[in-house]
């Protein structure tokens, strides 16, 4: 009868009095593993089996180091989208205040036009209001001081 798997070293390693029959089955053990295997540490099939998990893991590896690249990828993209949606929403803005600014200042022109300002040096209007006023306080005084010139 094989001896149990289930029996380890730790099983028996009691000390100095590690009992015979624990050797034995130890033995016994070693024998028939020795036996199933054909002298070899490894069987080919276990050799094969072993080589396909080591391929199978190495190509895991490579598609989870690949997947993590691209998830890297794809953040510093984002980032960089998110970078240029800020910069590009920044440059709007200026751009806006900067119309508002040419627009209120176009406007102010376009009022300075429409509606010039009254210059008190406009001797035209300056020359009728003397007019007015000699006329109506100083009747007999016209004549003598307008002679020759025509009042407006």
């Amino acid at each position: 009868m094989p001896p149990s798997p289930d029996i380890t070293l730790a099983h028996l390693r009691k000390g100095p009095e590690a009992s015979e029959a624990q050797v034995k089955t130890l033995f016994a053990m070693i024998q028939d593993m020795v036996e199933t295997n054909e002298g070899a540490c490894y069987t080919n099939e276990m050799y094969r089996k072993a080589e396909e998990n080591l391929v199978r893991k190495e190509q895991e590896l490579k598609m989870e180091a690949e997947k993590k690249r691209e998830e890297e990828e794809r953040r510093l993209l984002k980032e960089q989208l998110e970078k240029n949606a800020k910069e590009t929403e920044e440059l709007i803005r200026r751009y806006e205040e900067r119309q508002k600014e040419m627009e209120t200042k176009l406007q102010e022109e376009l009022r300075k036009i429409r509606n010039p300002p009254v210059e008190p040096t406009n001797t035209r209007a300056i020359l009728r209001g003397i007019g007015d006023i000699a006329r109506t306080t100083l009747p007999g005084l016209i004549p003598a001081v307008t002679k020759g010139c025509t009042i407006l």
